[in-house]
């Protein structure tokens, strides 16, 4: 058979099987209910609705249930085609799959149609290529089953779900405006519930009292934000519920300190100190004296040596958690995030140092919460022994009887050890101890130690233009992200985005050259440019120029806050230090200078002052930024403040031109 005729084949017999799991049938009552017909008032240009969205979880044991997840979709316009695919992830070694079925009806309410299991696609759930484990999707496509006009998908999966020790939640979170959102929990006989809410925004739940059972129910829930600035993160009606006994005075896991213990028992039997990871790592070691350069040489070799990729071969609850064996991570090359940061633990304890897991998630610093000790984690990490030694600048936290730590992302390939990577920042993570584990709030950058130092030097040139030279030190966080930009652009393309930052507030500019170094042990990043500019300032009548000192663009930029949901936005933290020095050319003199500027906020400060030394102008501007979530208001007072340092910046400077006639 050719591979046309195969796919001809295959094709009809999709369309069988479709045509068999498709039959007309009346639509179940909770779908029935959740229909409207018409354009609803309160969001009649709507692309799209989710007239019902509800999770109802029954516990069968404290650690395993049954979830049934329902949604009712409803299409008025073509462009609300991408929400119409019905998506359930899953594992396929801990969870099964009970039933799934789904159904069409008409925007008219009087016709319908139901699929079976096997119109749903059951696929691997590949996050990308580094990232492999049991993860799947089934998957049901509403496209093509329904009018546009107001017809209606509805979607019924339900599946046995191993917890292990994790908790049942609902985030109350959908790209698509909710009529109604549910979450359901029912314990199983003889045992309760317990749950916590991020926010006192969701209220208390409906309680059934015969059955123990907790409901929360929402209406009209706006569809998660678009057009947010980088590093927004709305507010969550977060709630997580777990079971328990009924005489238990709390939960089986009552503080950090115990889920740390929990957490110990399934990552430390996988630390291994000795065998071929004390070989590698004494071999690592051997030529290094000091004891930070020693732990360098280990930390640089897992960034650098051993490959991200997860391949997850354990087929429990909690295989997530368990890191592969310390040997075998160092045999094959490559391991994930918990993988790398045991065998940086096993490596630092075969010399004769010590370290730690700590789990975090990353990327969001309001996630975990202080007040429930559960599984709130993505991202696993390392923490070492902080000494007399230890930099001034460097991630350090007080981890209580375990003392200071310097925490360090193995993963994190652009952060060398002393700077944390901007992911981890701001957050709680969990230092994972049998005995002293302890929650900690992760380290935001010290402005001292993270920003842009720079030192610009302008001289007139013989054709009538400005020759411009730059010296940009970079330190910190600033630092190693500007050299990851570097390392991962040819010589070519860095040079390309060299001249377009330059070209920003130099259109004409022309005869770049530049060099630069980095320093991973300072973090430190030097870049040096020059190029000139044909022509300088502006000119007016009587000779006189007007010249302004912004060189180069500013990075006082912020993206655009379109939405009024409420939420909050993480900015880490920055500064600059410039002073740019102007020579005077030969025949022009200082006709006058911005008088000196400042402003200052709880999250931001600002000094530009001028001066001259001789035939030299020279203009300094400092200004640094605090790290943190920014509020609406925050933000929006930030902005404000960026529009008016801008504004000082651009203040002229006028220089008079001697009379040549």
């Amino acid at each position: 058979m050719t591979c046309a005729a195969w796919r001809r084949g295959a094709w009809l017999l999709a369309a069988a099987a479709l045509a068999v799991s498709s039959v007309a049938a009346a639509v179940p009552d909770w779908v029935q209910s959740s229909l409207i017909t018409g354009r609803p008032p309160w969001r009649p240009d709507a692309a799209m609705l989710q007239l019902l969205n509800s999770t109802r979880v029954t516990f069968l044991t404290p650690q395993r249930v049954l979830v049934v997840y329902r949604s009712v979709r409803r299409i008025d316009r073509e462009d609300g085609l991408n929400h119409f695919t019905f998506q359930t992830p899953y594992n396929a070694d801990t969870d099964r799959i009970v039933s799934a079925e789904a159904w069409a009806v008409a925007p008219d309410g009087k016709s319908s149609q139901s699929y079976a299991r096997g119109a749903f696609l059951d696929r691997v759930l590949q996050y990308n290529k580094y990232f492999w484990d049991a993860e799947r999707v089934l998957e049901f496509d509403g496209q093509g089953r329904v009018k546009m006009g107001g017809g209606t998908v509805a979607c019924e999966v339900t599946l046995e779900r191993e917890l292990g020790f994790g908790n049942v939640s609902d985030e109350f979170l959908s790209p698509m405006m909710t009529v109604r959102s549910v979450f359901e929990v029912t314990p199983p006989p003889g045992m309760k519930l317990e749950w916590f809410a991020q926010t006192p925004a969701l209220g208390s739940p409906v309680a059934d009292a015969a059955t123990g059972s907790l409901r929360w129910e929402l209406d009209r829930e706006p569809s998660t934000p678009v057009g947010m600035p980088k590093g927004f993160h709305p507010d969550r009606k977060r709630v997580e519920v777990r079971c328990t006994a009924l005489a238990a005075a709390g939960a089986a896991t009552e503080t950090w300190k115990d889920f740390s213990h929990i957490a110990a028992q399934i990552t430390d039997p996988r630390v291994d100190s000795g065998g071929p990871v004390k070989t590698q790592a004494e071999l690592l070691a051997a030529s290094k004296t000091g004891r930070w350069d020693r732990i360098r040489a280990l930390t640089e070799f897992v960034q650098k040596d051993i490959v991200y990729l997860a391949i997850t071969l354990d087929k429990d609850s909690v295989a997530g958690y368990r890191p592969h064996p310390a040997a075998e991570i160092l045999r094959n090359r490559y391991g994930d995030c918990k993988d790398k940061a045991t065998l940086l633990v096993s490596l630092l304890r075969a010399i004769g140092e010590d370290g730690r897991l700590v789990l975090l998630m990353a990327e969001d610093p309001s996630y975990v919460t202080a007040d429930w000790p559960s599984a709130q984690f993505n991202h696993a990490i390392a923490a070492i022994p902080a000494d007399a030694d230890t930099p001034a600048g460097w991630p350090v936290v007080d981890a209580g009887p375990l003392g200071k730590l310097v925490i360090f992302d193995p993963t994190d390939p652009v952060t060398p050890l002393g700077v944390l990577s901007a992911a981890d920042q701001g957050g709680f993570g969990l230092v994972v101890d049998p005995r002293q584990g302890a929650l900690v709030r992760l380290p935001v950058s010290d402005p001292e130690h993270s920003g842009l130092a720079r030192r610009i030097e302008v001289a007139a040139n013989p054709r009538g233009g400005f020759l411009v030279k730059v010296e940009e030190s970079r330190l910190g966080l600033n630092a190693a992200e500007y050299h990851y930009l570097r390392w991962s652009l040819p010589q070519e393309g860095f040079q390309a985005a060299l001249e377009r930052r330059i070209q920003q507030t130099n259109p004409l500019s022309r005869d770049l050259t530049w060099s630069d170094d980095w320093d991973a042990a300072a973090a430190k990043y030097r870049l040096s440019f020059d190029f000139t500019v044909p022509a300088y300032g502006r000119k007016l009548g009587g000779g006189l120029i007007v010249l302004t000192p912004e060189f180069l663009p500013s990075q006082l930029t912020l993206d655009a806050w379109k939405e009024s949901r409420g939420g909050a936005c993480w900015l880490g933290t920055d500064g600059l230090q410039e002073e740019v020095r102007l020579a005077l050319p030969p025949g022009m003199s200082l006709e006058e200078l911005p008088d000196p500027w400042h402003a200052d906020s709880p999250t931001l400060s600002c000094e530009l002052s001028y001066r001259t030394e001789g035939q030299v102008v020279v203009f300094q501007h400092r200004w640094r930024r605090r790290g943190g979530l920014y509020s609406r208001s925050d933000y929006q007072a930030l902005e404000e403040l960026y529009r008016k340092i801008a504004e000082a910046e651009r203040r002229p400077i006028i220089l008079r031109q001697a009379d040549r006639s």
